[in-house]
């Protein structure tokens, strides 16, 4: 999950569509708000939540970094411009046995009472949603109806297909 305002593949996507950036989100080197997307890269995308999503993000970049002994702000590599080597980043991973806390039946009715509380909590269109609820949807909608690429998206994997002279699946075979 960013702790950033936006994730940077939000960041990207812009840049690609030719649109600003949301106000608030981001900052330039000198630590001035932008809205092009392109200068993000020499500055910096906000936390989410003000000064305790900043709390936050502190937390974790503690966590995942400094106590895993992994890189920590700038030290983490890119995965879209540094390909040589690791990228230097760390995973803060707990485990809870919940049946030391309480029976697991206890433990699911609990749950399903908080999330049908959140559901509850708004309005009944679209509803307040559980964090990750959105990407299950989509997640069953690819599974039934395919996953939906962006004209962009197909037109550079025709062209890399057609550079290593591979057939795109959904492009008829050729006939006998």
């Amino acid at each position: 999950m960013a702790t950033s305002g936006l994730a940077g593949s939000t960041t990207r996507r812009l840049i690609e569509r030719n649109e600003p950036l949301p106000e608030g989100f981001a900052i330039d080197a000198e630590g001035r708000p932008v809205t092009d997307p392109r200068k993000v890269k020499e500055g910096a995308l906000l936390p989410f939540g003000g000064h305790k999503g900043y709390g936050l993000a502190l937390m974790v970049e503690i966590l995942s970094g400094v106590l895993t002994g992994a890189g920590i702000s700038d030290e983490v590599k890119s995965m879209y411009r540094d390909f040589e080597g690791g990228g230097n980043n760390g995973h803060f991973i707990v485990a809870l046995d919940i049946r030391r806390l309480m029976p697991l039946d206890r433990w699911y009715d609990r749950l399903e009472h908080m999330l049908e509380m959140l559901r509850a909590s708004g309005p009944e269109s679209p509803g307040v949603r559980y964090p990750g609820e959105g990407r299950w949807d989509a997640y069953a909608e690819g599974v039934q109806l395919g996953v939906a690429l962006e004209e962009s998206t197909v037109e550079a994997l025709a062209k890399l297909a057609a550079e290593y002279n591979v057939r795109v699946p959904w492009e008829p075979a050729p006939g006998p």
